[in-house]
């Protein structure tokens, strides 16, 4: 899948990666030291600098390529329109100002991935890619032994390792992105298999120094699927058939088996809490909360965690004490509260379409679509379990929200592209 337009040299590929690097958090206690603000640094509007490179990149290109991004974005609308909703719900948002801002944000970062696929293949981006979360991997752990103080937990969390990230659940949910990443490119890349070997290496040292249970839970399930999405591609067409319809009828009742018998007695023997530590009560609260209030449009985006007046500044979470959430550790349930049945549908939409055209690209594409579409499989696999306990949908300031825009508009094109060819 080729770019319509000259590559990009080397001083551009230094600048998209010394922006994602600077996107993922990875730098953020480096900058931003004291405590107040680094707990939750999507929360805080000082984090917004470290976004600045990539808005600056966006900008860049719909100066000089105005044409060809609009028509990008005219062709794969749906993150766009997601983007405006977020935009619109400042006339019923509880906290305008909020809203305004941080969706003027989110749109930017959007169109910042639009520009990824337009000047970058999907190659190219992923050895980019590499590069950055080794660059992010070796500073955390290189922190760890020169500033020992701020690379590794002082508090109940000691002696996890988080580099320079706010917290060791971040860095781990974000270097667990450099695994994929490395992985893609051992597979599709071959003159970058050094590259790709380094990459997860780096990355899965820095994801077990975080001492993050759940990333290394995510890790095991990335594993998996990406193994089996490797299995898929070898296989011919009447026995994906057989077995897409095979794992239909398998994966609910697994689920569901592993989740009834398997995970609630072993958070039961470990003694662990069996509300997510607090987590299944602020998802009933928030419920409960939309429910009564605003179920149609929700309270505007991020606005219930901002306004000063209502929403979370105002609940009594029941439970929780003094604690009052940053968000709704859930993907789906924090774009309810913050756009309500209406964004949570898209929210559904648009991941499982992402679902199905990666599946489409692995199973009918070419040796570098198919590798696509093992990338798309991998990270949807990534993006749905990372999104049960935490929230990276519409999530501003993110370069898990960026990546999923691309592979969107990747595998979009890849599809079309599939669809001419059979013409």
């Amino acid at each position: 899948m080729k770019n319509p337009i000259n590559a990009p040299g080397r001083k551009e590929q230094l600048y998209v990666g010394a922006s994602i690097v600077a996107l993922s958090g990875g730098l953020f206690l480096l900058f931003f030291e004291n405590a107040r603000f680094a707990t939750e640094p999507q929360s805080n509007s000082l984090a917004q600098i470290m976004s600045a490179p990539a808005l600056l990149y966006a900008a860049f290109n719909l100066l000089l390529r105005p044409s060809l991004l609009l028509t990008v974005v005219w062709r794969n609308p749906l993150p766009i329109i997601l983007c405006l909703l977020c935009v619109c719900s400042v006339t019923w948002s509880i906290d305008p100002t909020g809203t305004a801002r941080r969706s003027i944000i989110l749109t930017g970062l959007t169109l910042f991935s639009y520009c990824l696929c337009i000047r970058f293949d999907a190659s190219q981006l992923v050895r980019v890619l590499c590069y950055s979360f080794i660059a992010i991997s070796v500073i955390g752990l290189a922190g760890a032994l020169l500033l020992p103080g701020t690379a590794i937990h002082q508090d109940q969390h000691h002696p996890a390792i988080r580099g320079f990230f706010a917290q060791k659940n971040i860095a781990g949910r974000v270097l667990l992105l450099g695994i994929i990443c490395g992985m893609i490119t051992a597979v599709s890349v071959r003159r970058s298999r050094i590259l790709a070997i380094f990459t997860v290496a780096t990355c899965t040292l820095a994801v077990i120094a975080s001492l993050s249970a759940t990333a290394l839970l995510d890790l095991l399930i990335v594993l998996a699927v990406f193994s089996m999405a490797l299995l898929w591609r070898r296989l011919h067409r009447s026995t994906m058939i057989f077995a897409g319809l095979l794992a239909i009828l398998v994966v609910p009742w697994a689920i569901y088996i592993a989740y009834e018998h398997v995970l609630l007695k072993l958070i039961a023997t470990t003694g662990r809490d069996i509300t997510l530590t607090g987590r299944t009560l602020i998802w009933a609260e928030l419920f409960s909360q939309v429910r009564e209030s605003s179920p149609l449009l929700g309270f505007g985006y991020e606005a219930f965690w901002t306004a000063d007046n209502g929403g979370a500044a105002t609940t009594r979470w029941i439970g929780l004490g003094p604690y009052v959430p940053p968000q709704a550790h859930n993907g789906l349930i924090h774009a309810l509260t913050a756009l309500g049945l209406v964004g949570a549908a898209l929210c559904i939409y648009s991941t499982f379409k992402l679902i199905a055209m990666s599946a489409k690209c692995l199973s009918l594409g070419d040796d570098a679509t198919s590798a696509l579409g093992v990338m798309g499989v991998t990270f949807s696999a990534y993006f749905f379990v990372i999104n049960i306990a935490e929230n990276e949908f519409l999530t501003y300031n993110s370069i898990v929200w960026c990546l999923f825009v691309s592979l969107y508009v990747y595998t979009a094109k890849a599809i079309t592209q599939m669809n001419r060819e059979e013409r």
